[in-house]
């Protein structure tokens, strides 16, 4: 007869002894060890549908329980990390840090010129970086210093502007002795009319902590392509 599968199971982690399984009403004892092949494949198989589809969640809940952690052939408990062990103050710095790139960004397309100055320290550096083959990176170079500044002139190129949209990517954020260090894949859309001019690049933020919480001392929007052309921007 079969074997349930509930039995299988203690069986393969070793936690039952040899089954017996009748044939022809004679009792031959045979060992789980006769068929240690399927054995094998049994758990190679259980144990990737486990882990493909619950990855470490379930997966840790069933380490916990040592009948099924022996039966998926899973380390102990204490050498993986849970999914939801993204807790403490590194995970709610980056959380912070994350939405204050997505606040710049709200406040460009809404037109919020005081909550674009309130993401930058007041001496923060603020410079546009074309990668070399884009020759109309010359007419951006230059650098602005402060929130305020950077707002003002924000303010000025978009007044003429009839539509933006910021769109964000990934994003990496790195804790260091004096801050953090942010990147994030960005794409902007800069509408005038019927013509355009398109960027992508990423924002390469420092950022610092200060009483009113994290804020950019440094920003390079490096910008790795463009599509229509510039003088939407540029035109007077």
């Amino acid at each position: 007869m079969r074997l349930s599968a509930l039995r299988l199971l203690l069986q393969v982690s070793g936690c039952l002894p040899a089954v017996v399984l009748p044939d022809n009403g004679r009792d031959k004892s045979k060992s789980i060890e006769a068929f240690p092949s399927a054995c094998r494949d049994f758990r190679r198989e259980f144990a990737t549908v486990i882990c493909n589809c619950f990855r470490y969640n379930v997966a840790a809940w069933f380490q916990r329980l040592p009948v099924f952690g022996r039966v998926l052939g899973l380390p102990p408990h204490h050498d993986r990390k849970l999914m939801s062990d993204t807790t403490g103050p590194d995970h709610q710095d980056r959380n912070e840090i994350v939405s204050l790139v997505t606040a710049y960004c709200f406040a460009l397309d809404r037109r919020d010129y005081a909550r674009v100055a309130s993401v930058f320290t007041e001496d923060a550096e603020v410079r546009n970086v074309f990668d070399p083959y884009m020759p109309e990176g010359e007419k951006f170079t230059g650098v602005t210093t402060g929130g305020r500044a950077l707002a003002d002139g924000v303010s000025q190129m978009f007044s003429k502007l009839d539509a933006t949209q910021h769109l964000l990517g990934a994003t990496t954020v790195e804790l260091t002795d004096t801050g953090a260090h942010a990147s994030t894949q960005i794409v902007a859309h800069h509408h005038r009319g019927s013509d355009y001019y398109h960027t992508g690049g990423t924002y390469e933020d420092d950022v610092v902590r200060t009483p009113d919480g994290w804020r950019i001392s440094r920003r390079d929007l490096c910008i790795n392509w463009t599509t229509g052309t510039p003088d939407v921007v540029l035109a007077p």
